[in-house]
């Protein structure tokens, strides 16, 4: 009992002559491998997501862009009726288009992109639509 164990052994352990071929199981082939998720570039990221660019006007009517955590961006627009999700670049040789009502005297001409055109100016009382890319007084 104990050679046939050993015999057995010693066939399975030992490598295949050199003429004998020994035939290999089929086997499914790989799928093909995930790339790797990106790790965030920094704990902020990880913790508050996708940053998003708001256009802004500023007290003194300049316009400016910032960064906002994604999650934020509904409470700060809702906060900021003259701020608009997206870039405040506008393309060249355009006039601005909205007049927006700083104070009471003071309006100041910016640029709206036409698809936020119609919200921007429901959300802005007093602000109106310009052509000439200049505000007049009313």
């Amino acid at each position: 009992m104990r050679r046939a164990t050993f015999a057995a052994l010693a066939v399975a352990v030992l490598p295949a002559p050199p003429g004998v071929l020994a035939a290999k199981p089929k086997t499914a082939p790989k799928p093909a491998p995930t790339p790797p998720k990106t790790a965030p570039a920094n704990s902020a990221s990880a913790q508050y997501g996708k940053k998003v660019v708001v256009c802004t006007v500023t007290a003194l009517g300049r316009q400016r862009a910032i960064e906002l955590p994604s999650k934020g961006v509904p409470a700060y627009l809702g906060a900021h009726p003259r701020a608009f999700a997206g870039s405040c670049t506008h393309p060249r040789k355009v006039k601005p288009n909205v007049c927006i009502r700083l104070t009471r005297t003071k309006h100041v001409a910016v640029w709206v992109p036409e698809r936020l055109l119609k919200p921007y100016l429901k959300r802005n009382a007093g602000s109106y639509r310009t052509l000439t890319g200049k505000c007049l007084r009313r």
